[in-house]
């Protein structure tokens, strides 16, 4: 293993966030069975595309049957499992972590503040987007495009970021929307 490739353990995100710790196991079992589901092994490394470009080793806690029967549902599993990859890399990236969960209608999933600053209001908070494809990588570039312009639709002085994770490949287009 090279050392200069960060790894990304996910079941770091029982603790990395101001969500329940609850929350953050439950989007790193999601992350597990996706990323098994695409026969990845510990430690697989997944290429960050766009505004960020590196690549970054990621581990997550194995999965089991519990775990497999519980996010049977592909396209709940793919989403909660592209939270978690996207959680961890916006605070590899920027050292943000995440402080709220958007509520539905929003344009966005979740509100971020810089680790040492999570008070209220959300006025200079940076707001993130997250989608995820199980296993189709020709999808990353035309749903980056469609998520870059739902965020867009809310106009704010807050900084916004959208970050796509496809599982098969695996890559994370990221990226700041002006």
């Amino acid at each position: 293993m090279t050392n200069s490739v960060k790894a990304l353990d996910l079941a770091l995100l029982a603790e990395v966030t101001l969500l329940s710790s609850a929350f953050g196991t439950i989007l790193a079992n999601a992350a597990a069975v996706c990323l098994e589901d695409q026969k990845h092994n510990q430690g697989v490394l997944l290429t960050a595309i766009g505004q960020y470009k590196e690549e970054v080793r990621i581990v997550w806690p194995p999965s089991d049957d519990p775990m497999r029967r519980t996010w049977n549902d592909d396209e709940v599993a793919t989403e909660y499992g592209a939270y978690a990859i996207a959680i961890m890399l916006m605070r590899h990236f920027t050292g943000k972590q995440v402080i709220e969960r958007s509520k539905k209608g929003n344009g966005f999933d979740f509100w971020l503040n810089n680790a040492d600053h999570t008070d209220y209001p959300f006025q200079k908070s940076t707001r993130l987007e997250v989608s995820g494809i199980r296993s189709d990588a020709s999808l990353v570039d035309p749903r980056y495009r469609q998520k870059c312009k739902q965020i867009s639709k809310y106009k704010s002085e807050s900084e916004r970021y959208v970050i796509i994770i496809e599982f098969s490949t695996p890559i994370a287009k990221t990226g700041r929307v002006e």
